[in-house]
């Protein structure tokens, strides 16, 4: 069990880099720079596209992990162990109904301030 958590763990960090790595490379011309932006609106979009976009990708990477560790653990074993598999792909389900919502209320709070 150990060898399969080690491997996922290292694939979710695998795409987790990779998608902070290119993150800047879609074209919106915003640099990770927090000091001397000229408005709010500079900084605020400067904070997200920095800092709580790759922690939100990496949140719901730790929640994809939890809930896949909790499938292999339900399938795997038998009795008392199924329970707990149940309960890592439950909060693995919680987690990520929460981070998308999150997600999803920083993407409303862009548009009604106009940040985009």
């Amino acid at each position: 069990m150990k060898k399969i958590f080690t491997f996922i763990s290292s694939v979710s960090t695998y795409l987790f880099l990779y998608s902070t790595t290119f993150a800047q490379s879609t074209g919106s011309g915003i640099a990770c720079r927090i000091a001397g932006n000229r408005n709010f609106k500079e900084l605020v979009t400067s904070i997200i596209s920095c800092f709580l976009t790759p922690l939100v990708t990496l949140l719901v990477s730790v929640a994809v992990v939890t809930f896949i560790y909790g499938v292999f653990k339900f399938v795997k074993s038998e009795g008392e162990d199924k329970q707990a598999g149940r309960e890592f792909m439950f909060w693995g389900i919680v987690g990520l109904f929460v981070m998308v919502s999150v997600w999803g209320l920083v993407g409303i709070l862009q548009s009604t301030f106009i940040l985009r």
